[in-house]
C-alpha cells in the first residue's frame, strides 16, 4: 500500500512538473511574440525629420545635399543617407557603448567645424559603418560645402577577455569647396 501511495504521488509531482514547464514555455513564447511585434510597431512609427519640416525647407535641403554630393563627386553605390537629425536611426541599430560613441564622435566632429548659419547636415554611411561622411553648406545655403570624413578605429585596451573592444570614430580629413555653379 505504501508502494502505491509513494507511486501516485511521484505521478502527480511529475504531472504538476510538466505542468509548469508548458506553462512557463507558453508565458515565454507569449513574451517574445510581444516583444516582435513591439519592434514591429516601433519600426512603423518611426519619425523623421523631414516630416516635421516644410517642403520649402526640406526641398532647398535635398538641393543643397545633391550639390554637395556633386560638388566632391562622391560615389553612393554602397552609401545610406541620413538626415543629421534621424542620425538616432542609426545608432538604434548599434549596442552600447558603441551606439553612444557614434553619437559622441560624430557631434563632435561636427561641432569642431560647424559654424553659425551652417545647413542641416547630410550624413552618409557605409553599411559596416567603417566609414562615414558628413555633408553640409555653409551661409544658409549661399556658401562653401563642407565634407568631414570619419573612419571607425578601436581602442587597443586592455579589458576583459570576454568584453569586445567598441569602435570610436575620427576625422581622417576635412574639405571645403566653392559650390560648382
Amino acid at each position: 500500500m505504501e508502494k502505491e501511495k509513494l507511486l501516485g504521488w511521484n505521478i502527480f509531482t511529475l504531472s504538476i512538473c510538466i505542468t509548469l514547464a508548458a506553462v512557463t514555455s507558453l508565458i515565454f513564447i507569449h513574451v517574445n511574440s510581444l516583444s516582435a511585434e513591439e519592434t514591429f510597431i516601433t519600426q512603423e512609427k518611426k519619425t523623421y525629420m523631414r516630416d516635421k519640416r516644410s517642403k520649402e525647407i526640406n526641398d532647398m535641403l535635398e538641393q543643397s545635399w545633391q550639390n554637395a554630393i556633386n560638388t566632391f563627386a562622391l560615389n553612393m553605390d554602397g552609401l545610406e543617407k541620413f538626415d543629421w537629425f534621424d542620425s538616432d536611426h542609426i545608432t538604434m541599430n548599434l549596442q552600447e557603448p558603441e551606439s553612444t560613441y557614434f553619437s559622441e564622435d560624430l557631434t563632435n566632429a561636427l561641432n569642431s567645424v560647424r559654424k553659425p548659419g551652417d545647413l542641416v547636415p547630410l550624413v552618409l554611411t557605409t553599411s559596416n559603418l567603417s566609414e562615414v561622411y558628413i555633408l553640409f553648406q555653409r551661409e544658409e545655403g549661399n556658401g562653401n560645402f563642407v565634407k568631414m570624413k570619419l573612419v571607425s578605429y578601436v581602442k587597443k585596451e586592455k579589458i576583459n577577455q570576454d568584453q569586445r573592444n567598441p569602435r570610436n570614430w575620427v576625422i581622417s580629413s576635412i574639405e571645403e569647396k566653392y559650390p560648382s555653379r
